[in-house]
């Protein structure tokens, strides 16, 4: 994996990381710790992982 492909992936990780405080934070409810863990796990594995085109509807 070359450096840029590692920081792609890690901005895509925060930002799935800011949209989970972001709607906990509106819902004024939840526990967000098992989602901030496994956000890096989880976009790895949809992005890379997993044969999935995110941009096909």
């Amino acid at each position: 994996m070359t450096p840029v492909h590692e920081k792609q992936l890690q901005d895509a990780a925060r930002q799935v990381r800011e949209g989970i405080l972001l709607s906990t934070y509106s819902a004024q409810s939840g526990h967000p710790g098992g989602s901030l863990s496994s956000a890096d796990l989880l976009t790895y594995l949809y992005l890379e992982g997993m044969n999935v085109d995110p941009f096909v509807k």
